[in-house]
Formats: C-alpha cells, structure tokens, sequence
C-alpha cells in the first residue's frame, strides 16, 4: 500500500520504518521538522519530498501523522482538508487540541472517512500481559484502583501534558469515562494529576524527576493482589519488568520486546495492499479526543487549584446548532425588548403618530423574532434530509 507520512516525530517514524519492513511503500514525506530522525534516512532518500496539498490528489493511499510539523500553525488545516477529502489517516496520539479532534469527528461521521489513532504503549505486549492478570477469570481478581508514575529529564510543559493525554487512555480503558480531575504541582519540574471514573474508580498519575529509571511504573490493584509493570528506557534501550505480588506469593518477571508499530500497522492496514481493507483499531477518534479534552481539563484544573468535573457531552452538528440557537435567541429577545423600549419612549414623546411610517414600528420590532423562530425548523429539515440519504445509501459490504 502506498503510504505518506505528514510531519515527524519518534513515532511517526517508527511507524514509516515497520511499513517499509511490512512491504508497504512510503511514497511520500511532507511538512517534516529539521532534525528529524527519517531526515538521513535510506527511507528518506528513496519517498519524494512534496507539499502536503499533494496528498489530497491521491498520491497516497493512506497517510501517517506525526506530532511534530514544519509548520504547526497549519496542522488543524491539513488535518480538516485531509479528513473531508476522507483521505485515511493515522494520528500519532495526541494529534491536535479536543476541539480540533471534535471538529474532524463530525466531519468524520457525515463522510465516513476513516481516522485511527496510534498510541504506542497500547500496541507494547507487555500491556497485554499485565490485563491477563486482571478480570473475572485473571490471577488478580477484577481492577480496582491504578497508580502512573513518570520519570523524566527536561521536558517542555507541553510534552508533559501530551504524555498525560496518552496515559489517560489506559485508565479509561480499564475503568471508562473519567468524571472528575484535579491537578496540582509545579510543572514541568514536577505534577501531579487525581482522577475519578463515572463508576467511582480512583486513578493517580504523576510526573517527575528521576529517581530510578527514566521510563513509567503502572501499578494495578486488583480485589486478589497488586501488580507493577516498569518500562524504563536507559541508553537508548527499553526494558520491561512485572511484578506480581498476591495473597499467596510474590514474582517478578521479565518481558521480551515487542513492535508496538508493527503491531498498530497489522491492526490498521490488514493483510491487503489497498485502501479498502483500512480498519480503525482502538482507540477510536472520538475516544482519543476524550483525552485529550481530560488532560486540558487538568490543566485548567492545575490553573484554577480546584477540582473539575466533565460532562461528556456529545458533539455533533445538532448540539452545535442548538447550542448556536440558544445564544441567538437570548441575544433575539434582549434586542426585542430593548428596541421595544426605545419605541415606546419615543412614540411618547416626539409627535410621531403622524407619519404613517411610523404606526408599523411593532412589525418592525418584532419580525426579526419572527423570523428566528422560523429559523428553528432549519434543524428538523435537516433531520429529515440525513434520514432520507441514509435510506438510500447501499448498505456496507
């Protein structure tokens, strides 16, 4: 399959490189960063550099998106024109702010374009051994609460709150939607973030210095035990340990390596070598911009030292058009009753009743009212169109 890759970053070129070894070509590299790590790369040398307009022409069959860019300014914009123009994308995780990802979720739904989202340490096998342990059949009984430690050197703010958004989606596949988050911390020296689930589940992420390994610790708590996985990174090498602590033993083990990127491109490309066999593996688009909405929400909630709570709302074109109507109408009657009492006012002071002009101010003042009104049967015609278009659309092979 002919793939693009938009942008770079550690990621998006752990995925172009599994590509290439999983027999797909990238054809491709557009708004890529100096200093890039495909910048000399044999893979580099070989895909054509091009602007990134070229990619709504059909130049790739799919296209992988980085979290750095050339030009970050423009990556709202490409992201829009590549979803409307349904082109397949895979956004390396976070790939944009909650209201952008929103934003591209409608589009996404009203063209049926495909949009997955890659976050690595999901694809990382150890991960699949650690929820082995856990459940109603698992070693460790069913989760019950889970702790994210982090170690770093200097990283910016901004790194810290991605890595925050890409965490988040563990706890709420484990424990579902989070409800209520609270940060506080000084960062990015140090942070830490509080989180609870709508079924009550508490979840603990933090961010600091060093002081073991640079890496993550995911500590899991279950009704029958506890157990730690660390995956640390020293010297450009990753390791993996579990820890298994429960009411009988204790153990700890070593994991073997994986690919994450090579596992994610199995997931998202199939077996096949065209557009048609694209499948959206977990997590979904809509799931992913939920956290990244969270870890804005910590942020705000870090800002204003206080504890925040989210609603989860749906974001479609119908809640924005009601949302756009109730403002509207609001502004509608405030302006009717001010131009009603400004009418008043001078039809009892100035000798207007003589101008024949004058007698229709009341139609004058509330035909616009009116005419908003009539505006809210737009959302029912619109209803009854998408239903009739999806009548007649073939149903999916």
């Amino acid at each position: 399959m002919r793939l693009a890759l938009l942008g770079g970053g550690n990621e998006a070129a752990n995925l172009a490189v599994a590509a290439a070894r999983l027999g797909h070509s990238v054809v491709a590299l557009c708004d890529m960063p100096a200093g890039d790590p495909l910048e000399s790369s044999p893979l580099a040398a070989r895909a054509s550099h091009t602007h990134w307009e070229d990619l709504l022409g059909g130049l790739a069959e799919a296209v992988i998106v980085g979290r750095t860019s050339a030009d970050p300014a423009a990556r709202e914009d490409q992201l829009r024109k590549l979803v409307q123009q349904a082109v397949p994308l895979a956004v390396v995780h976070p790939g944009c702010e909650a209201i952008t990802g929103f934003e591209l979720e409608m589009i996404r739904r009203d063209l049926g374009a495909s949009i997955a989202s890659y976050l690595p340490i999901l694809w990382d096998p150890a991960i699949a051994e650690l929820e082995a342990l856990f459940g109603a059949e698992g070693r460790l009984g069913p989760m019950r609460q889970v702790g994210l430690e982090r170690e770093g050197r200097a990283v910016s703010l901004e790194e810290i709150w991605n890595l925050l958004a890409g965490d988040i989606e563990l706890v709420r596949r484990w424990f579902g939607p989070i409800r209520l988050v609270s940060a506080l911390g000084t960062p990015p020296e140090q942070l830490m973030v509080q989180a609870t689930t709508v079924g009550g589940a508490a979840a603990q992420w933090s961010f600091g210095p060093v002081l073991r390994s640079a890496g993550v610790r995911i500590a899991l708590t279950g009704a029958g035990g506890k157990a730690v996985l660390a995956l640390t990174d020293e010297a450009g090498s990753t390791s993996r340990s579990l820890q298994i602590v429960d009411q009988a033993s204790e153990e700890t083990r070593e994991i073997a390596a994986g690919d994450p990127a090579a596992r994610f491109l199995e997931g998202w490309l199939g077996k096949g070598d065209s557009a048609e066999a694209i499948s959206v593996p977990k997590p979904e688009w809509a799931a992913a911009c939920r956290d990244v909405e969270t870890a804005e929400t910590a942020r705000h909630s870090l800002r204003r030292n206080k504890t925040l709570e989210l609603y989860h709302e749906e974001h479609s074109e119908q809640q924005t058009f009601k949302g756009m109507m109730a403002a509207g109408g609001c502004l509608a009657l405030l302006l009717t009753l001010a131009a009603f009492l400004v009418a008043m006012l001078l039809d009892s002071l100035l000798p207007l009743r003589e101008f024949g002009w004058w007698r229709a101010w009341p139609v004058c003042v509330f035909a616009p009212l009116g005419i908003f009104l009539l505006l809210q049967a737009v959302q029912v015609i619109l209803a009854l169109d998408r239903r009739h278009g999806s009548k007649e659309r073939p149903p999916e092979s």
